[in-house]
């Protein structure tokens, strides 16, 4: 899901190139991190890894849902993108510094992300290297939906008159929506 949102952004010829260069960062991690060890590693996740700091990087501030759990709890929360990749860094040092034997390359994971956010804020800066009319389009959804939520909210709370100016702005962008209309 989110290297299809990346590829769109980018391209898929920036994309391919990108996701190539995260997967070489997520390698020169692993082996810098066991320079004297004979430790051989395959796979793509360093790559994978990168393509969600490209998708953070390009997506910094803009609020995105995720999700989380905890044993049987979970649900999902809204954060800008740019906070939640230091995060994912914290989480793969804690995972490479307190389980042992897993076979799992914590460091090249660490490399990817690091590569792929640099590139991203590399390519951000640049408006003809992305598809701004996609993240444009992105942040008015999302504007959108936050207002659908807030009429929602007020609705649950019997808060109708509130409720209904928020549908009638949002009827002003979309008069033909029957959900809205409903």
């Amino acid at each position: 899901l989110v290297g299809f949102v990346v590829e769109t952004v980018l391209g898929s010829r920036l994309y391919l190139l990108f996701y190539l260069l995260t997967g070489l960062g997520g390698s020169v991690a692993f082996v810098l991190n066991n320079l004297g060890g004979y430790v051989g590693t395959l796979g793509a996740s360093g790559a994978v890894a990168g393509v969600m700091g490209l998708y953070m990087a390009i997506f910094r501030f803009r609020k995105i849902r995720f999700f989380w759990n905890f044993l049987f709890y979970f649900d999902t929360f809204k954060a800008p993108a740019v906070l939640v990749l230091p995060v994912l860094i914290l989480y793969e040092l804690l995972q490479y510094y307190f389980t042992e034997g897993t076979g799992v390359a914590y460091f090249s994971h660490i490399g990817g992300f690091v590569a792929g956010g640099l590139l991203g804020l590399a390519v951000s800066k640049n408006d003809r290297l992305t598809d701004q009319e996609y993240l444009d389009k992105n942040d008015e959804e999302e504007a959108f939906a936050n207002l659908l939520e807030e009429a929602t909210t007020l609705m649950s709370r019997l808060e109708f008159d509130k409720a209904r100016e928020k549908l009638y702005v949002l009827l002003g962008e979309k008069p033909r929506d029957i959900d809205l209309l409903q």
